[in-house]
């Protein structure tokens, strides 16, 4: 999955959804603090917990 900067028009990352928990953190490299504890791998969360990211980055935390 591409992460794409409607913007600026540029792939700013690009996301592997695993299942298998021993590749996550080779996957993952530096970022593996960013890993989300959930064991859930259901896409409609992961695209959930994606968008409000985006939106607390976009409009600043709400809650």
């Amino acid at each position: 999955i591409e992460i794409i900067d409607k913007r600026k028009k540029k792939v700013v990352a690009v996301v592997y959804p695993v299942k298998k928990e021993r590749i996550v953190h080779k996957l993952a490299g530096k970022y593996k603090d960013r890993i989300l504890k959930s064991s859930s791998t259901d896409m409609k969360f992961i695209k959930e917990a994606a968008m409000t990211k985006a939106m607390e980055e976009k409009y600043g935390n709400t809650h």
